[in-house]
């Protein structure tokens, strides 16, 4: 979904432009007589109005950076009250906010609660949004999303597939965000067991990705991945040893060391432990082992992981 920020300022355009209409109306419907304080205090309750909803999605944006949710939610819930006060509750920027209260809601893994949010929020972005805007792709994206994390993948992948028509008619076939889409219609078919519906749609990300990065870049390498353990999950162990080696190559190429190249790192080593080669699979898992122990620490589960597949193989040997 877009940003925040991105979020904030679309909102701030349109609380403007309502208000602005307010204080022309307003001014023209004054009785000449009235007095200037009169004037002053009225304009002044406006321009009160005109700052709160920008200042309370703001609010809200903090807290949930800082993932203090409840008080992100009574922020946002704020901004939305005095969006549909000022301007009425079918508005693009009333749609916004209702997608930001369903990002909180997916943080606090009230999936329904998100999902019901970004329903809403894309029904009236149906109704006053124009066909090409992104927003909707966004919202679409994210109600596949939920979808798939409460198990519905039908309903998540006619979402996606909804979100992918949009994207392809706005921005063509080969823009990242296409790509990313592919990606998120490859995770409900792998998280479904279809794992070459999966591959198919990964291969598709992955030639998007190729066609638009001139080197090596993380979305490549992602990808890469993706279709490793498509393949492990398939038990096409040669196929896999092959891809997790070509993530791992552009991860290193791009020097990126975090909690994904640690289970990278151990899906390789157990795909290279199913191929056959154990003393190359054991190399590899201890590779995952001491990353998982610089960058995670000695007591974390991916650690206790790598320990465990660590175990079988001086076991087997």
């Amino acid at each position: 979904m877009a940003g925040f920020g991105d979020r904030i300022c679309a909102g701030m355009h349109n609380v403007c432009r309502c208000v602005l209409m307010l204080l022309c109306c307003a001014f023209c419907s004054l009785p000449f007589a009235a007095a200037a304080e009169d004037e002053e205090d009225w304009l002044g309750g406006l321009l009160d109005d005109l700052y709160n909803t920008p200042d309370s999605r703001s609010e809200g944006v903090r807290y949930f950076n800082e993932k203090k949710y409840h008080e992100a939610l009574q922020e946002f819930q704020k901004a939305l009250d005095e969006e549909v006060r000022l301007c009425g509750k079918n508005t693009a920027a009333a749609a916004e906010i209702i997608a930001e209260i369903a990002m909180v809601k997916d943080a606090m893994a009230d999936y329904k609660g998100a999902l019901h949010d970004f329903l809403r929020a894309l029904k009236i972005q149906e109704k006053v949004l124009a066909d090409d805007d992104f927003q909707k792709v966004y919202t679409c994206n994210s109600i596949g999303l939920m979808y798939k994390k409460l198990g519905d993948f039908q309903a998540a992948l006619n979402y996606y597939s909804k979100a992918l028509k949009m994207c392809i008619g706005i921005k063509g076939e080969t823009s990242s965000e296409c790509a990313a889409i592919f990606i998120n219609i490859g995770d409900v078919y792998t998280a479904a067991g279809k794992y070459d519906s999966a591959l198919e749609d990964y291969r598709a990300a992955l030639e998007i990705y190729r066609k638009l990065a001139s080197g090596q870049d993380p979305d490549t390498a992602g990808c890469l991945s993706k279709i490793a353990v498509a393949y492990s999950l398939q038990k096409d162990h040669d196929t896999a040893v092959k891809y997790f080696a070509a993530a791992i190559n552009s991860f290193n190429e791009l020097k990126i060391e975090n909690s994904d190249t640690v289970l990278l790192y151990l899906g390789y080593g157990q795909a290279t432990l199913g191929a056959g080669d154990v003393d190359r699979a054991e190399q590899l898992l201890r590779q995952a082992l001491k990353k998982s122990v610089k960058i995670l620490g000695n007591d974390h589960e991916i650690t206790a992981m790598c320990r465990d597949s660590l175990r079988v193989i001086i076991k087997r040997k």
